[in-house]
Order: C-alpha cells, then sequence, then structure tokens
C-alpha cells in the first residue's frame, strides 16, 4: 500500500508563519534588550576606565592641570598622550571616543580636595560661563575673582524651576567661589511667541512692594519684602530636589558709605564690611535667595564709565554721572542685560547715608541710593552651587541653558 505525502494546507501554513511571528515578536526585543543591557554595562566599565586613568593624570602630572575659577578638565587625548590609554578609545555603543573632547570636569571644594566627574562629554555649568565670549573675569575683592556675563543682551539665559507648572527663565550674572548667581526674569510663554511672560518683572510677576522702611531698612531685619521673597521662594517656585542645585550663603548687606568716590571698589569693599552702626555685614542665616549686588550691577555694565554709583545733589558732575552709563548711555544704547525700561528695582544694600535710602536700580538704568518709601518691585536672585552640570541649551532665549 502506498502511502501518500499530505502537503500542508495554506491555512496550517498561515498558523506556522503567525506563531513564528509571534514567537520572533517575543524573543527579538527580549534579545534586543539583553545586547543593550550588555552594551550600557560594557560603556559604564569603559567610563570608569577613563575616570581611573584621568584620577593618575591628575595624581602624577598635576602641574600641567590648568585651573580656573576651581575648575579644570582632562581630555581623552591627554591621557592618550601620557600612555594611560590606548590611541583609540572604543566606545561599546559604536565606534571610539573622540579624544579631543572633554570627559572629565575636575572641581576642588572649599578645602582644595578634587571631585572628579564622570561621564561622557561632561561640563559644569561654570565652566560654560567663565569660557563664554560674553563673559569677562573682574576682581571683586582682595582675593576672589568672577566671571561675570557683560553686555546688552548675552547668551546667558537658564530654564530653571516652575511656578504653577510654567518653566521659569533666569538670566545668568556671574560665576565664582560661592556659587553661580542668577536673577529672575519670569514665566516662559506657553505660545512661545515671545518666551517671556511678561516686562515687569517683581516677585510674583504682577504687583511692586515696598521696601522696608523700618529698622534701617537693612534686608536681613524681616518686614515686608523679606517675608514676601522667602514665602516666595519657599512656597511657590517649585525646584525639584533643590538641596542639589540651591548653595544656601549669607548674602552680603552692607551698608555703602556714600562719601568716598563711589568707584567700583568703594562697593566691593564695603558691600560686605560691617561699616554701619555696627549692623552686621551679612544676612544671619544661609539661605538660597536674595537680592543682587549694586556692584554685580555695574559690573555686568560694558560702558566704560560705568564705575560706580549716581544720585543727585552731592559732588561734582563727574561724581554724579558714574553710575549713568550702568545701564543706558545718553545715545540711547543699551549697556546692562540687567536694564530693565518698565520698572524700578531694589538692589541688596543700603546706602550708609540714611537710614531711609536704600540702592536701587531705576527705570533709566541709574544706579544710586533712593528713599525707601516708594513702592519698588525686587527681583529675586539664587545662589547655584558651582558645580552643577550643564545639560542642554546654548544660553540663548528661545535655548536656554538646563542642567542635570
Amino acid at each position: 500500500m502506498v502511502v501518500k505525502n499530505k502537503a500542508f494546507t495554506l491555512v496550517e501554513i498561515l498558523a506556522v508563519i503567525i506563531v513564528l511571528g509571534i514567537i520572533l515578536a517575543l524573543a527579538v526585543p527580549r534579545v534586543i534588550s539583553i545586547i543593550d543591557k550588555y552594551k550600557e554595562k560594557a560603556y559604564e566599565i569603559q567610563k570608569k576606565n577613563i575616570v581611573t586613568a584621568a584620577k593618575e593624570y591628575s595624581l602624577l602630572h598635576s602641574g600641567e592641570i590648568e585651573w580656573k575659577n576651581n575648575i579644570a578638565y582632562i581630555r581623552l587625548g591627554d591621557l592618550q598622550a601620557k600612555g594611560l590609554l590606548p590611541s583609540d578609545v572604543k566606545n561599546p555603543k559604536g565606534g571610539t571616543f573622540d579624544p579631543e573632547e572633554i570627559v572629565l570636569t575636575l572641581v576642588k571644594d572649599d578645602n582644595g580636595l578634587i571631585k572628579y566627574y564622570e561621564g561622557e562629554y561632561i561640563l559644569s555649568l561654570a565652566s560654560i560661563i567663565q569660557n563664554d565670549i560674553d563673559t569677562e573675569e573682574k576682581n571683586i575683592g582682595s582675593s576672589n575673582q568672577a566671571w561675570f556675563y557683560v553686555g546688552a543682551d548675552p547668551n546667558n539665559w537658564l530654564e530653571f524651576g516652575t511656578i504653577d507648572g510654567v518653566t521659569i527663565l533666569w538670566r545668568i550674572i556671574k560665576s565664582n567661589n560661592e556659587g553661580i548667581k542668577i536673577i529672575y526674569e519670569g514665566k516662559r510663554k506657553q505660545d512661545n511667541t515671545n518666551p517671556i511672560d511678561n516686562g515687569r518683572i517683581t516677585v510674583d510677576g504682577n504687583n511692586v512692594f515696598a521696601w522696608d522702611t523700618s529698622n534701617s531698612n537693612k534686608w536681613e531685619r524681616p518686614a515686608d519684602f523679606k517675608a514676601v521673597l522667602h514665602n516666595w521662594y519657599n512656597n511657590t517656585l517649585v525646584i525639584n530636589n533643590r538641596s542639589k542645585y540651591i548653595a544656601p550663603i549669607k548674602w552680603c548687606i552692607g551698608a555703602i558709605p556714600y562719601n568716598n568716590p563711589t568707584l567700583l571698589v568703594t562697593f566691593l569693599d564695603n558691600e560686605c564690611a560691617n561699616n554701619y552702626n555696627g549692623y552686621p555685614d551679612k544676612t544671619d542665616e544661609a539661605i538660597g535667595v536674595g537680592l543682587i549686588r549694586p556692584s554685580d550691577y555695574i559690573s555686568t555694565s560694558n560702558a566704560e564709565t560705568c564705575v560706580g554709583s549716581y544720585w543727585t545733589g552731592e559732588g561734582s558732575v563727574e561724581f554724579n554721572n558714574q553710575g549713568r552709563d550702568c545701564g543706558k548711555k545718553l545715545d540711547g544704547t543699551v549697556t546692562n542685560f540687567l536694564y530693565k525700561s518698565a520698572y524700578t528695582w531694589w538692589t541688596l544694600n543700603a546706602r550708609a547715608s540714611s537710614a531711609s535710602i536704600v540702592w536701587r536700580v531705576d527705570s533709566t538704568g541709574d544706579l544710586f541710593g533712593y528713599y525707601a518709601s516708594y513702592a519698588v518691585g525686587g527681583r529675586p536672585v539664587l545662589n547655584l552651587k558651582s558645580d552643577i552640570l550643564h545639560s542642554e541649551g546654548t544660553g540663548t532665549l528661545t535655548n536656554p541653558y538646563t542642567i542635570k
């Protein structure tokens, strides 16, 4: 008896194909996931190898490391040149690491100890600031230096935190050993036609608050303004894991004398000085939010004639004109990104000539002592940690810096 081979029917073939398809659909992603995990593990191991080599480099060749503002970088090519790594360092995710890219950021803490930040192409925000073409390195006292953004519109925008679920935009003022100072600009508009929500920047984005007219107008002596500022910082501004980013400091509040030639050095020497009726030179508690210093406002101007303060009725014409160009030149050219034509706002320090006078920036861009009985806005300033790492962005208004 002859047994004939029975061919598979079309339905059976389709069923097999479907089953195989299901198996592949289940298996392939798992295989890919396993491969990706091994690549990621190999990638992390390779990064650790690079970090280990960089630490060895920093010990053996410490004299060749260039430190700026307590920050330094070691490039992959530096490690390869010293024979600490092969000439081509494989990237498990594909290709090789570029020897010219920065692979490690070194930051010295207050005790001189070095912190190493692992990662591919890491840059700290402070390093970006000090290498930016829109910044200038300036002395801020007898032993300290800072990098200030200067001019009318430098690329120093930063996206950080939210209010009512809306992203907040800041501008970076400076970076020094205290940290990175940023000043509040406003909420980002949701339609992005004009990223800033409004032109009048105050604590709540709408109203203005008079300076405390009691207790010699010292910012550390709380009354209306300090309470409003702290309430905004603690209860309105939302920053996830703020201890990771904010560096609480004792803010300088010294009352600045008026009877010296008011060059920039006068502010530098007296902003943190205990020079007015025995009042403290700094806030009595370390906090993360404050107001801008008069010297910071002066330092962010690129007008050569901006060398000090200004007020009417005292001194020579030259003496009174020293602060007129800090925000806006006589020909109308803006010289300072902190200048706002729409409103007036207080700075951090009082004026030592009178308990009722506080330094402020007015709507013409002038910086001078003014009576504190007037209702004037404030612009909160945060002190960020100097070692926070840059994530994305180029510092423009439409593509601001972000941090990790």
